[in-house]
């Protein structure tokens, strides 16, 4: 399911920014969504998560992840999921566009435009490899 999802995420990269989108799939591919079996896979693991209705001190009715272990894991993350996409923060998770990294990310820049988990590490690599590239064409 992790890599299910890590998918998913890399959808919400722009396929201009993403290296993975030349390395791995066409730009079309990236802006359309998932592939069906990716989609297949989060869906049939879906089914069978236990959840139920709880409600808060406050009043608030919220959904739980029931059961124990694994199944209750991966209900509690399908769950912050489906928080993330009622809130209109789903499409900020991403995953980073360095091939050497893949982290998930939250994308905090205001244009909602952020394709590395870190401009520190991988943001300045990718930058310094493009840089790289173009002065070894002036030579």
């Amino acid at each position: 399911m992790r890599e299910a999802i890590r998918e998913v995420l890399l959808t919400h990269v722009s396929g201009q920014h993403s290296q993975a989108a030349s390395v791995q799939a066409t730009s079309a591919t990236v802006a359309s969504g998932p592939a069906a079996s990716t989609l297949a896979e989060l869906r049939s693991t879906a089914v069978g998560l236990p959840t139920r209705l709880t409600i808060t001190d406050d009043g608030t009715v919220q959904t739980m992840p029931a059961g124990q272990g694994t199944a209750y894991g991966l209900a509690a993350l399908l769950l912050i999921a489906a928080d993330a996409a009622t809130t209109g923060t789903w499409e900020r998770l991403k995953v980073c566009s360095a091939d050497d990294c893949r982290w998930a990310f939250y994308d905090r820049s205001p244009a909602r435009s952020g394709c590395w988990c870190s401009m520190a590490v991988c943001g300045s690599r990718a930058k310094s490899r493009a840089f790289r590239r173009r002065a070894a064409g002036h030579r």
